[in-house]
């Protein structure tokens, strides 16, 4: 059958504006309207499928990154800002959140799920502004639907940071494509504004403003509009990211960044990611960061330079940059749904063809550079969560490959190729037996692709074809979609570490230092984490122990299975001295978690144990 003549095609472009599109073409049979309540119901339909990550329990909370920006929101709250690197944003939005349930017990978690609820609405109000823009080229539901199946924004909610700063650069990108469009000044001045507040999120903001500036000024250039194009970028980011830095030399007396601290914390860190296979159960970034030191050196041997550092062992520096890159082609894939992943990566690769055979470089040159700053996540360190943070240009490609399949669906070319492509696919997964799942993922692709040609040629005239087979597609995607939650039934108190941190929180004042592993069942219970994570492996000895807890006047020890995992010889010390010079004053059924505290400190107290 042949491609179809371009009065076929035409009319099939017609029928998907006229049954999808965002738009308000006097032609749309669907009022806008109509249209905006569909959205926000299949908005809810969304929240409602993965609401148990909304209500988290303690121990699905991060107990570093997020717990570490919910107690910046604490601290913010109290009248304390934290530094520019911190992302203060991420701490505005937790210190407004905590405000309502600071008198809580279990405020650290109330105030997660608030964040991530709000965190969730504007990915959502992002990614539906983005799909306006791009509805000239793409079908506006496919990047719905993509969304919705897709468990990106489930991981995305993981770290309030990562969550925060994809919707304001999704803002961002919003801005850009409408100055694209139209050319007007106004979406310069939004652009830069949303970007500011990316940058107050995340450190990578800074470079994804030099990408937007970059991406600007060619365009302003060939409209003639340059100098007003460059004060309409730099004047609202300049303020938002000056104006913050100079409010926290006002209340510290300290004009610094702190970038250079954090950025060589991630180089250290980076070391473990590249080699994560080989740290077994260990902390990965903790060992990284001591490897690191043996490596390069340390952090003030090198005065926080990490270009310091590598000049050091550049061979090093560059088989971990390898080996780097390696890991984030193979969890890219992971963290977008697995197999799922690989079907949202082959239609954006459909969606690059397609922009290069409109001959729309700049929409296409936009897309790609807008992903950019990842490349820092090679050179440095990332979490796997981090690779989602720019879905929106994956998802607006693979919104493009989807559309243009479905508008070429009588060029057998196209049936061709894609079949071929899964079925090399299919045979290289049967090929490796480790991995049969892959195979019957392909296969359901596979099929739902000729389900969807079959219909289209069946009901070629019809005014729905296109938008039939394109849902049956789409639905397709739900037999292979990978990363959803399940429900659960919660009772916040009720864990071990939760009873833990209410143990701290009565026997124990507010801001008492405790040393812990990880921080967050620490700040749950409002007291002082004192670290214990990797820089206590020179201690060996009694005295080491009590060295230690009287230079930080620790008065409790959190143990938890982290602590006893990841740091074996520190417990070995502490352990041994239960019954002598420590006794434990709390531990649940499967002593899975205690509180240790001084012998001489806690006479005659009893030992709590359910």
């Amino acid at each position: 059958m042949s491609k179809g003549s371009p009065s076929q095609i035409e009319n099939q472009r017609e029928s998907i504006s006229e049954v999808l599109s965002f738009g308000t073409d006097s032609r749309s049979r669907v009022s806008p309207r109509k249209t905006r309540l569909l959205v926000f119901l299949i908005f809810l339909l969304h929240a409602v499928v993965i609401s148990p990550v909304f209500f988290p329990a303690m121990s699905d909370i991060n107990a570093w990154d997020d717990s570490e920006y919910i107690h910046e929101g604490r601290e913010l709250a109290h009248g304390k800002l934290p530094l520019f690197t911190m992302n203060p944003l991420v701490g505005s939005l937790y210190a407004v959140a905590y405000l309502p349930v600071h008198a809580s017990p279990f405020w650290l978690i109330h105030t997660c799920s608030i964040g991530r609820i709000v965190n969730f609405s504007l990915l959502w109000l992002a990614a539906y502004l983005v799909a306006g823009q791009l509805a000239e080229g793409a079908i506006p539901f496919i990047m719905i639907a993509l969304l919705v199946m897709s468990p990106a924004l489930v991981h995305l909610l993981d770290n309030g940071s990562n969550a925060l700063f994809a919707a304001m650069s999704g803002f961002a990108l919003w801005q850009l494509l409408a100055f694209l469009r139209a050319q007007s000044v106004k979406h310069l001045w939004r652009g830069s504004l949303f970007l500011g507040l990316a940058a107050l999120s995340r450190n990578e903001g800074p470079v994804l403003f030099l990408i937007y500036l970059g991406i600007v000024l060619v365009s302003c250039l060939r409209a003639g509009i340059l100098k007003k194009g460059i004060v309409a970028c730099l004047v609202p980011f300049a303020a938002l990211v000056g104006g913050y830095v100079l409010l926290y030399a006002l209340q510290t007396g300290q004009f610094v960044l702190g970038n250079a601290v954090r950025s060589y914390q991630a180089f250290e860190q980076g070391q473990g990611m590249a080699y994560v296979e080989t740290y077994g159960t260990k902390a990965f970034y903790v060992e990284g960061e001591l490897e690191a030191r043996k490596l390069f050196g340390t952090a003030e041997e090198n005065h926080y330079s990490i270009l310091a550092a590598i000049r050091r062992n550049p061979a090093a520096y560059v088989r971990r940059t390898l080996h780097l890159a390696m890991h984030v082609v193979q969890d890219a894939t992971y963290i977008y749904g697995q197999y799922f992943g690989l079907l949202c990566f082959a239609f954006a690769a459909r969606g690059v063809i397609e922009l290069v055979r409109r001959k729309s470089f700049l929409l296409l040159a936009t897309l790609l550079l807008w992903s950019g700053y990842t490349i820092l996540y090679v050179l440095l360190c990332y979490q796997t969560s981090h690779l989602l943070m720019p879905f929106l240009t994956v998802f607006s490609l693979a919104s493009v490959g989807v559309s243009a399949m479905l508008l070429n669906a009588d060029d057998r070319r196209e049936r061709y190729l894609w079949s071929a492509g899964l079925l090399v696919l299919a045979v290289t997964a049967a090929a490796k037996c480790s991995t049969p799942n892959m195979l019957g993922a392909t296969l359901a692709v596979l099929l739902g692709l000729w389900i969807a040609w079959l219909v289209a040629d069946r009901y070629r005239h019809g005014a729905n074809t296109m938008a039939l087979a394109g849902l049956l597609l789409l639905s397709v995607a739900l037999l292979v979609r990978f990363g959803f939650p399940y429900p659960k039934t919660r009772v916040l108190g009720s864990a071990p570490d939760e009873r833990a941190a209410l143990y701290l929180g009565q026997h124990f004042k507010p801001n008492t230092p405790v040393g812990a592993w990880a921080p967050g069942n620490v700040w749950l219970a409002k007291m002082v984490h004192v670290p214990m994570s990797g820089e206590l492996r020179y201690m060996k000895s009694a005295q080491d122990l009590a060295d230690w807890m009287a230079r930080n006047d620790v008065e409790a020890i959190y143990a938890d299975r982290k602590l006893r995992e990841f740091e074996a010889d520190v417990w070995s010390v502490i352990q041994n001295q239960i019954g002598k010079t420590l006794e434990v004053a709390f531990a649940d059924d499967q002593a899975e978690v205690q509180v240790l505290v001084p012998v001489a400190g806690h006479k005659g107290s009893a030992v709590e144990s359910r």
